[in-house]
């Protein structure tokens, strides 16, 4: 038996080697197994999180924990503590298994289930439903959550819509307070910003959108002069109506943007302001920010000036209108003299802002647009091919020059609300620069992190070097919402910021409050940098919701083509496979080596698998089937038809 003394001794000791362990904090991070990370907020380093440990938190969790390192020296974290947890209600799928009640959450990075005690019950197996969190996992893995709302099933008429919109708290209605507010708004409002406004009114602008559109944020017009010629950009001014913290003010930057589903759009402003007062209807004078634009012959802008301004747009243009008169300049559209003028001068603008920005910048690749076309249940029917056009090249060009003009004013006061893009991720310039050095040693000289490199490098690739385009492409980090002025490596811009759909977009908004404040010459013009950084998290769950409704369309539709073989191109690579797109569709899917024989080599460096003799890169055509589709994940699944497995003699 232990002495008075040896005790002391031994709890002298315990308590050293306790004190002795690092202890660190960090976010944890769920995957799409039952692993999952934490993020160390010490060094910056991902901390591997096994299933066991995984089970006692939630993703999202602010948590302490120890590093150790398991019988075959893989290290990995403890979690001793939960500092916060932010999970506090989901949406997920009911389930019965014998006994247990339990709801799968639809997130699929939330790889567990929630026990439904019999008192917070309600719906039935296999019911969509909201959940709230009555019982975090720490310490034991045991979490329970109770029912709050049933949101349909199965059979439900556009489930995935209203399934995803609760998940991400898009609201179909506006409050109260706002529908109130949005009708109390009057049209002589206008007149009355006249005397502080520049009147355009006789500017013959016209907008060019969608057939369908209603709310139009853009104008445009131009002619030739004897400097080269002359645009003028029309912005629509919904700042000018919507007073700073009012109930439209506050829901607008609530919603961030206006979030696009498939048959449905989730308006930022209400129809009132959006698609009446705001939009640049035409034969009504609108109040705008436009800038006049003095190009050169060649293109390049040699002058521009911003101002608060009303105009009267003379026509609304569909896409179509404007395709047909670029092919066929004499066809009679109905268009006024002002208009045919204005439009012949706008298109040749366009073809010199695209060819300098050639030059100068980067053209990504053009990517077509997808139309769907959904079923009462809102399920999609069809898929077709929207390909650019002329027209909204045209469009793009115009809107493109006045962002980047817009950010060079912005930036010269230091202020607004600035896209950014970094260039390429941290982790991957390393693997970039090897492959420069092996594959084109002329191109190895330059550093992909300084912008005018960058630029270059790119422009080489896609001419000489396909492959190392596509591979700079994929490495990309994402873009970013600052409130200060930074390269937009991707576009391959000094500054961009968006001031052209204020609309549908409270970035452009915000800047647009901040143009006037310059123009009035006032001082207060900082920006929030913690507001900046809240307002991108608003807009990236918009962009989730879209995506997430349209990917899980996409597996219920790939559903009804089982066995049916397709061409596709591969266009992302990881190591457990690679994803391939439809062209003729626009689906995703992905084709997963893992099990295969021969076994595939993954190159990380260069994003390839080698199997035997065959390479599989990015950019490749290759021929696979349709498999159904992994609703856990929402992702179609493809089996590789030209895998050396298929092709072997064995095989035949």
């Amino acid at each position: 038996m232990l002495d008075a003394n040896s005790l002391a001794a031994l709890s002298s000791l315990k308590s050293t080697i306790v004190e002795s362990k690092i202890v660190y904090t960090g976010t944890a991070k769920g995957s799409q197994g039952r692993f999952g990370f934490i993020k160390c907020e010490q060094n910056g380093e991902d901390f591997f999180v096994p299933p066991a440990e995984m089970d006692k938190i939630l993703p999202g969790d602010r948590v302490e924990f120890e590093s150790t390192t398991d019988n075959k020296g893989k290290t990995f974290a403890v979690v001793t503590r939960v500092i916060q947890t932010d999970l506090k209600q989901f949406v997920g799928q009911y389930q019965i298994k014998g006994n247990a009640h339990l709801v799968a959450p639809e997130d699929s990075l939330i790889s567990r289930q929630f026990f439904i005690a019999p008192k917070d019950r309600k719906g039935s197996n296999q019911d969509y439903v909201v959940a709230q969190v009555t019982r975090h996992p720490f310490p034991d893995g045991k979490a329970q959550a109770k029912i709050t709302k049933i949101i349909g099933n199965k059979g439900s008429a556009f489930l995935e819509h209203a399934l995803t919109k609760t998940r991400f708290g898009l609201e179909d209605e506006f409050p109260l307070a706002v529908s109130s507010q949005a009708s109390a708004y009057k049209e002589d409002f206008i007149a009355q910003q006249l005397p502080k406004r520049a009147d355009l009114s006789s500017v013959p602008f016209v907008t060019i959108d969608g057939a369908s559109t209603k709310d139009m944020d853009d104008a445009l017009w131009a002619t030739s002069n004897e400097q080269g010629y002359q645009l003028m950009v029309a912005i629509a001014d919904p700042s000018a109506w919507i007073a700073p913290a009012s109930a439209v003010d506050k829901e607008a930057l609530h919603r961030a943007t206006s979030t696009y589903l498939p048959g449905q759009t989730h308006h930022m402003l209400p129809a009132r302001l959006a698609h009446n007062l705001c939009s640049l209807v035409p034969g009504f004078q609108r109040l705008a920010i436009v800038l006049n634009i003095q190009l050169t012959h060649e293109g390049d802008v040699s002058d521009f000036g911003i101002e608060a301004a009303v105009i009267k747009s003379q026509a609304k243009l569909a896409y179509d209108t404007v395709n047909t008169f670029i092919d066929q300049p004499s066809a009679k559209l109905g268009l006024s003299a002002d208009v045919i003028g204005s439009l012949t001068v706008l298109n040749t603008i366009a073809t010199l802002l695209r060819a300098q920005r050639a030059k100068h910048h980067i053209l990504m690749p053009d990517r077509d647009d997808f139309r769907y076309t959904l079923d009462d249940m809102g399920k999609i029917m069809t898929i077709t091919i929207d390909p650019r056009s002329p027209s909204r090249n045209l469009v793009e060009e115009c809107m493109l020059l006045a962002n980047r003009l817009g950010a060079q004013f912005l930036a010269q006061h230091q202020t607004g609300v600035f896209a950014t893009q970094a260039g390429l991720r941290k982790e991957r310039v390393e693997d970039i620069q090897s492959v420069l050095a092996e594959d084109a040693p002329e191109l190895a000289h330059l550093d992909p992190t300084q912008l005018a490199d960058f630029v270059t490098l790119v422009n080489q690739c896609e001419q000489q070097h396909p492959a190392l385009f596509l591979l700079l492409l994929k490495s990309l980090t994402r873009t970013e919402m600052k409130n200060v002025a930074a390269p937009h490596f991707a576009q391959g811009f000094e500054a961009y910021a968006t001031i052209t759909s204020p609309i549908r977009r409270y970035a452009d908004l915000a800047n647009h409050r901040v143009l006037h404040k310059i123009l009035a010459g006032d001082e207060n013009l900082a920006l929030d940098e913690a507001w900046v950084s809240g307002l991108q998290q608003r807009i990236l769950q918009s962009r989730q919701a879209g995506n997430a409704v349209e990917q899980w369309l996409k597996c219920l539709y790939m559903d009804n083509f089982q066995d049916v073989e397709y061409e596709g191109v591969v266009h992302y690579i990881n190591g457990m496979g690679f994803g391939v797109q439809l062209p003729h569709n626009g689906v995703d899917g992905f084709v997963n080596l893992k099990g295969l024989t021969p076994k595939s080599q993954f190159d990380s460096k260069r994003l390839q698998h080698q199997i035997g003799d065959t390479t599989v890169s990015l950019g490749m055509v290759v021929r696979v089937v349709a498999q159904g589709a992994d609703m856990g994940r929402k992702q179609v699944q493809f089996q590789w038809l030209d895998h050396p497995s298929n092709n072997s003699p064995a095989a035949a």
